[in-house]
């Protein structure tokens, strides 16, 4: 029968010294402070992973910005995970790689590569205009925004005005220069469709 650890105490945390070599205090269900020969303390959530059955070790955080009770609830959210047969530690990675791809994935990056693909096939004054038109009505709202947050209700707070003055060809113009830009990010993989964009 397996050993159930004893779980730790704030003082018993608090007080854990550096020795020669890295040792664990276990806390029990995984949970499991590591201590190192220079005095650091992290601590770590240590799983059997639902797809290779093989030992893995999850970083929590490190000992004191995050306490011992909150390193509880961190290791218990993973063994939440882990009763659906998700791997925590890919499914971390998987939400910071999401993450990455919103800051990184603006509308102005693609407005650009879709600037960068016309210039292949448009005249100059023709993609100069049309990149012209969209960084006075369209950039200065949308070019920060992750691509794939950006919805109908959008775009209309942006052509309604310029409906309202009558400028219907630069409404139809933008729309087809957004429609290009948009696509771009679905062969991109950053959006899963065009469906989802015109809601």
């Amino acid at each position: 029968m397996a050993k159930i650890a004893k779980p730790l105490t704030n003082t018993e945390v608090k007080a854990a010294k550096a020795k020669d070599k890295e040792y664990n205090l276990a806390d029990g269900s995984g949970l499991q402070l590591r201590v190192k020969p220079n005095g650091s303390k992290l601590w770590l959530f240590n799983y059997q992973s639902p797809y290779t059955k093989k030992r893995a070790n999850l970083s929590l955080g490190k000992y004191p910005a995050l306490s011992l009770a909150e390193a509880r609830k961190e290791s218990a959210s993973a063994r939440e995970l882990l009763v659906k047969d998700i791997d925590p530690k890919a499914y971390r990675d998987k939400q910071a790689q999401e993450e990455k791809n919103a800051i990184e994935n603006t509308f102005i990056k693609y407005a650009e590569a879709w600037k960068t693909l016309k210039e292949t096939t448009w005249k100059e004054p023709t993609i100069r205009r049309a990149y012209q038109s969209l960084t006075k009505h369209v950039l200065p709202t949308l070019k920060d925004s992750p691509i794939d947050q950006i919805k109908p209700i959008h775009l209309k707070k942006i052509m309604t005005p310029l409906v309202a003055q009558g400028l219907h060809e630069t409404v139809k113009r933008l729309c087809n220069f957004i429609n290009g830009i948009m696509q771009l990010a679905v062969v991109d993989g950053s959006i899963a469709g065009l469906n989802a964009w015109h809601g």
